[in-house]
């Protein structure tokens, strides 16, 4: 994701004594509004943002269920996994 840089995400410190650290090759699912752009100096760098963007997959999802139509559907992260990797 950020070409063998360390990623450090906050952990809660109530249930942890460090942040968690990236060092390999891991799966990161995330969720935003918006794609992602890269700005440094207050400028928009097109080539950074774009060669990020051929790092992530982006899935848009434009309507909710009706609550009363609502599936209470157990998590499997196999399932999950393919999904993502069909794209």
């Amino acid at each position: 994701m950020l070409e063998g840089q360390l990623v450090h995400l906050p952990a809660p410190k109530t249930h942890f004594s460090e942040d968690f650290v990236l060092k390999e090759s891991t799966p990161v699912f995330a969720t935003g509004k918006n794609p992602l752009i890269y700005i440094k100096g207050g400028q928009i760098e097109e080539r950074e943002t774009e060669m990020m963007n051929v790092r992530w997959r982006y899935f848009s999802f434009r309507a909710q269920i009706p609550a009363n139509e609502q599936l209470e559907v157990p998590s499997c992260g196999s399932c999950f996994a393919k999904f993502i990797l069909k794209k």
